[in-house]
């Protein structure tokens, strides 16, 4: 067995042998209205080492998060259709599930610090892959 993948390990029922555990990598949602914009950003998570689900407004983000996905960092543009924006998204995130992190971008001017919710991070477009990547294992690990 590799060692860098070995975790705690619980016994086996009946046998007193360990069995391995293995960390499960964090979960991210990603929230992009533009099909191949939201693939390059699910990609970027994923070649990361994330998990991935993929969201086409906050409606439907909302609706994941309802049924119990356990989303570790929402990844979310400010402009989406629907009747909830990126940044209502990112707020009702904040508001409900407090222990997700949030990621939020744009490809306009960063919005002012009042408006983002608090730990937050914004990133402009085009946005820096490895930056990103950084601030979510830093949102994900705390």
């Amino acid at each position: 067995m590799d060692a860098r993948h070995a975790g705690p390990s619980t016994a086996m029922p009946g046998r007193g042998l360990p069995l391995p555990t293995f960390p499960v990598p964090a979960l991210v949602l990603v929230v992009e209205d533009e099909a191949l914009v939201r693939a390059m950003g699910a990609d970027i998570f994923a070649d990361a080492g994330f998990r991935v689900i993929e969201a086409v407004n906050g409606e439907e983000a909302i609706e994941f998060l309802e049924h119990g996905c356990e989303v570790k960092l929402l990844f979310t543009d400010i402009n989406l259709p629907g009747t909830i924006d990126g940044l209502a998204l990112a707020w009702r995130v904040r508001d409900r599930w407090a222990r997700i992190g949030i990621i939020i971008v744009s490809g306009r001017p960063m919005p002012h610090a009042d408006e983002l919710p608090i730990g937050c991070r914004f990133h402009g477009k085009p946005y820096d892959p490895e930056a990103v990547v950084r601030h979510a294992r830093e949102l994900t690990t705390a």
